[in-house]
């Protein structure tokens, strides 16, 4: 397997809160891209780490482990969940996309708005198409951003935990925001040309997958230009993409 990584932090000098797993085990081999969401004010951290660093370390050492993705998700799940923390949002969570490659299937699991994106027969299919948040819950809190331009990060944080603070609002979660995350799962049968996952921040598209390299290289270009300032924006966010590509052995 040919496998490629692009990384870049949201701004100079501060270090991304994406972290990447390349992880070969035995006859599979796991790939993972992990986003850990922007802490709150009151989010704590550990040992001199921010809440969203330290749950995106979690969790990749937690895909690290000789057992099944479920038991490895759940597991990490159990070690972030901190119920003395009352806000979901406060608690330090992160959001992921794995991929687990044996022979010629391909099990995928995601929680939250990682992305995961197969090319067969020259053509790029999203495998996960849904939003991560339920229809009720998505048209609410974007209501709230637009009828409020201005408003600060603390705002921000306390009508996300008024709208979003119930596990119901919720398709796919974080792991680390409720003490039984929600997560997607599928299955790619017959092998694959090429495999891709990325954090949300490479703002994807069938167009932008096909022409990866050329669109990360102009994607901060793009984000000055054509974002609005609005509540929660963040117009450079932290990207990571990894892109797999099987390679002919030789006979």
């Amino acid at each position: 397997m040919e496998i490629e990584c692009w990384e870049e932090a949201g701004a100079p000098g501060v270090p991304s809160q994406d972290q990447s797993l390349i992880h070969c085990a035995r006859d599979r081999l796991r790939l993972a891209v992990i986003d850990g969401c922007t802490p709150t004010p009151h989010t704590p951290r550990y040992l001199g780490v921010d809440g969203a660093t330290w749950a995106a370390s979690v969790i990749r050492a937690g895909l690290q482990a000789e057992r099944p993705l479920s038991d490895s998700i759940a597991a990490a799940n159990e070690f972030l969940f901190d119920p003395r923390i009352a806000s979901s949002r406060a608690r330090p969570q992160a959001v992921f996309v794995v991929a687990e490659v044996a022979a010629n299937r391909v099990k995928l699991i995601r929680g939250g708005d990682c992305e995961a994106w197969v090319e067969r027969d020259g053509r790029w299919e999203r495998v996960f198409e849904r939003s991560m948040l339920a229809p009720w819950a998505e048209r609410a809190y974007e209501r709230w951003k637009q009828e409020h331009p201005h408003a600060g990060r603390g705002e921000l944080c306390e009508i996300e935990e008024e709208i979003l603070g119930l596990r119901a609002a919720w398709h796919s979660t974080a792991l680390g925001r409720f003490g039984e995350p929600l997560v997607e799962r599928a299955t790619i049968e017959g092998g694959f040309s090429r495999l891709l996952l990325s954090s949300d921040g490479a703002r994807l598209d069938p167009r932008r997958v096909a022409d990866l390299e050329a669109w990360l290289e102009r994607l901060r270009h793009w984000e000055r230009h054509e974002l609005r300032r609005h509540a929660s924006s963040k117009v450079h966010d932290d990207v990571t993409v990894l892109r797999a590509s099987p390679v002919a052995t030789p006979a």
